[in-house]
């Protein structure tokens, strides 16, 4: 299962017009480097294209701040990352879930992943962003146990 996933790229290239610019990552890291508190608290401002409430987000900058100091690296390799053969080989049923408002991740992405899934089942959230697990739990819910249910 995939929610909002970066796969199988992050940033666009010549052969994959999806995602964000080239460089962005290195953008991100700077920004990181720069603030790390200010960072996180924007990202969990912008994980939900509607508005949470305050107390959802400052529960997810909370849990972001937790990250170790080596999530630059883990945010680096998102630069490079190129899982479009790997999709290609998974012999296995796949959800892919997209937030059609997706600010952190182009939903262009998940959209492009089905053409390598070969037993991909896209679930667009037209009006989410970036968790539809907050936005839309009872139809994010109810799409996990519908795909369970079909997987032989």
């Amino acid at each position: 299962m995939l929610t909002c996933a970066a796969s199988p790229r992050y940033e666009r290239s010549d052969d994959f017009p999806y995602g964000a610019p080239p460089g962005a990552v290195a953008e991100t890291l700077a920004a990181l480097d720069g603030d790390r508190w200010a960072f996180f608290h924007g990202l969990a401002q912008g994980v939900c294209a509607s508005d949470p409430g305050p107390g959802v987000v400052e529960g997810l900058a909370s849990i972001f701040k937790q990250t170790g100091p080596l999530v630059g690296d883990a945010l680096a390799e998102l630069a490079t990352l190129d899982q479009r053969q790997r999709m290609a080989e998974l012999d296995v049923p796949v959800l892919n879930v997209v937030g059609g408002k997706d600010a952190i991740v182009d939903p262009g992405i998940g959209r492009a992943a089905m053409e390598f899934l070969r037993k991909g089942r896209l679930c667009e959230f037209p009006e989410c962003g970036h968790a539809p697990f907050l936005e839309a739990f009872p139809r994010y819910r109810d799409e996990l146990l519908h795909f369970l249910a079909d997987v032989e």
